[in-house]
């Protein structure tokens, strides 16, 4: 089975490898979050409570936000302090994100999310996805850009998150005090010995997984801004996810007809307006299929 998406180039390949360390090397212990950087529903951050001393109006507005509230899903660290943000562009949709694996096992992803390397209130965006001198973690849009199969990919289910001024990279979104394990749906991979696809889901995931007799549809504009129309006949279960009992023949559309490419779980499929998912290709239990239109220049 042929991975690499033939003709078309990975842009971004060689940053998600420089990224992400080489996932057959040791991986590293543990590091416990501070006690008093432990996430606490019922108490409130210490930078808030300092707002408090200066402006008890300001910071109720601040813990009333949305954005504010979304960090409290997704973090996995109370120290990050938000007002460091330097001219956030908060966000505001709910798309699938997806950060590539790293040094870490699928099992401590799962059990502990991704966790920034610090926690000490700081906000300056990491270079790639992490930095140990970081308390961001960063995900992106184009699923694309980071798989080939060769590097497993995790798929990111969250709210919030921001895009740091200055940065120029509209796919990327990052997220202060890194991503709670409720955020993440499962991590997709290929079989070491067939090539075929794999999908593990989180046992620790927020939402829902397919059950038996079921699938999970993904589908991923490679653009962003524009969606995919998927036949009816399914029930949506989370950004951009639409379960369908096997054997359903779903057919996937893209916006005003556009002619583009399709791929399904990373492998190419050909050029067309529209593709239709056959039983025979629901053999994995949450299929990623993505859309990138043809360059019409």
């Amino acid at each position: 089975m042929n991975w690499l998406r033939s003709g078309a180039p990975f842009v971004g390949i060689l940053l998600a490898l420089a990224a992400a360390p080489a996932i057959h090397a040791a991986e590293p212990p543990h590091q416990p979050i501070p006690p008093q950087c432990q996430p606490d529903p019922t108490k409130t951050p210490s930078w808030v409570a300092d707002m408090n001393k200066v402006d008890p109006i300001g910071a109720k507005k601040v813990t009333d936000s949305e954005h504010y509230l979304h960090w409290r899903h997704t973090t996995t660290s109370d120290c990050g302090d938000l007002r460091k943000v330097n001219k956030p562009q908060w966000r505001t949709n709910r798309d699938m994100l997806f950060h590539p694996a790293n040094a870490r096992s699928a099992e401590h992803i799962f059990n502990y999310g991704f966790e920034p390397g610090k926690h000490d209130g700081s906000m300056t965006v990491p270079t790639h996805f992490e930095d140990p001198n970081s308390a961001v973690v960063n995900v992106r849009h184009d699923p694309l850009t980071l798989f080939d199969g060769s590097v497993p990919l995790y798929f990111i289910d969250a709210p919030g998150g921001f895009r740091a001024e200055g940065t120029n990279k509209t796919d990327v979104v990052s997220f202060p005090g890194g991503l709670h394990t409720r955020t993440i749906k499962g991590m997709l991979s290929r079989d070491k010995k067939s090539g075929d696809p794999r999908f593990t889901p989180n046992p620790h995931f927020g939402g829902t997984q397919p059950g038996i007799g079921e699938f999970d549809l993904i589908a991923v504009h490679r653009q962003g801004d524009f969606h995919i129309s998927v036949t009816s006949g399914g029930t949506p279960v989370g950004a951009h996810t639409t379960r369908f009992q096997l054997g359903t023949t779903v057919t996937l559309a893209a916006p005003e007809k556009e002619k583009g490419v399709w791929t399904i779980n990373g492998v190419r499929k050909g050029a067309a307006s529209y593709y239709v998912l056959p039983a025979s290709e629901q053999y994995v239990a949450t299929i990623l299929v993505t859309f990138e239109p043809l360059d019409q220049s």
